[in-house]
């Protein structure tokens, strides 16, 4: 049973405290622990604390660097599975029997490599919650296994010859739109319909500008190089920034500012020698070339993004330009 007015940090949850939010039980709050005053951002508190109660599959979307995973701690902290166990893992790290293995685990000698036997996300999950970052990445075999431990909620390692049940919930996040994927066979379309029960989208940092003095100031107490104040000049230069790395992004350039400063002051000049130290020059690219490697790279966007040199934030702005 959750208590109305604890506060349970995200490492308490199973994992480390992560940027933009941190977990705090109280009824009278719409995202536990939110940091941020944004009505983006009161929507997505709502709509987890609705999500979070009916124990359903979810779907986030968001950009990278928006706190996707976060949301997806909020969810099982908030839920009746909030004592079981919280796993995450990142599809797009994953490929072939390794992507199969990770998830459903398999007996020794299953596959070559096979030494040992292994669990699986989905048995380290029973009882709780399993949050499967980039799920667009996952290979069609494997989108096949899941809908069928998501409809049976039975899991079949790779090499056994019998099943295991698993009480877990699924929470599921991508950057892509799974849609063009379903449209293209990249991705199942019976699999999208089981996982996108609840879609829950995640702004971005610049949807919420009038957050980012608010994010910055809670950001630099937990960079762990002691305190550190930031002068109003160094906000205001922050807030002209639209971050296309999100939250993620403004915390690195914290990081970078106050390594650049004295350790005590957050200056203008520290945030913009920041800016100068890590701005990479991008290459510019028009609509229609961007379509021209998407289509180079069979309609996947990150593909598409990495032969463009841009962030894939950034590729998909250009690709909306297009008329």
């Amino acid at each position: 049973m959750v208590q109305a007015h604890r506060s349970i940090s995200v490492r308490e949850a199973g994992g480390p405290a992560s940027y933009g939010m941190r977990l705090a039980l109280r009824r009278d709050e719409q995202l536990p622990g939110m940091i941020g005053r944004a009505p983006a951002m009161q929507q997505l508190g709502a709509l987890v604390r609705r999500v979070a109660a009916l124990g359903v599959p979810a779907l986030i979307r968001g950009e990278s660097g928006s706190g996707k995973e976060l949301v997806a701690r909020a969810i099982h902290v908030l839920s009746p599975k909030c004592t079981g166990p919280f796993v995450a893992i990142n599809a797009a790290t994953l490929e072939g029997d390794l992507a199969a293995s990770a998830l459903f685990g398999h007996t020794r000698g299953a596959f070559t490599g096979a030494a040992h036997d292994r669990q699986g996300a989905f048995r380290r999950a029973d009882g709780g919650t399993l949050f499967i970052d980039e799920i667009g990445s996952l290979p069609l075999k494997v989108q096949g296994a899941l809908l069928r431990v998501v409809e049976e909620g039975a899991v079949r390692p790779l090499g056994a010859d019998r099943v295991v049940t698993a009480n877990v919930r699924i929470v599921a996040a991508t950057c892509e739109p799974l849609e063009g994927m379903v449209q293209r066979a990249t991705f199942r379309a019976d699999l999208y319909q089981r996982l996108s029960v609840c879609v829950i989208r995640v702004p971005s940092l610049r949807e919420r500008p009038g957050d980012v003095a608010l994010l910055a100031e809670h950001l630099v107490d937990t960079l762990g190089l002691g305190k550190l104040h930031i002068e109003d000049a160094a906000l205001a230069l922050l807030e002209t920034y639209t971050f296309p790395g999100n939250v993620r992004e403004l915390r690195n350039l914290l990081m970078q500012a106050a390594i650049v400063g004295d350790g005590e002051v957050v200056r203008k000049t520290d945030v913009a020698a920041a800016f100068e130290v890590r701005a990479a020059p991008r290459p510019r690219i028009t609509p229609e070339e961007a379509l021209d490697f998407l289509r180079a790279s069979a309609g996947n966007i990150s593909a598409a993004a990495r032969r463009a040199g841009l962030p894939r934030s950034t590729y998909r702005d250009v690709l909306k330009r297009r008329k």
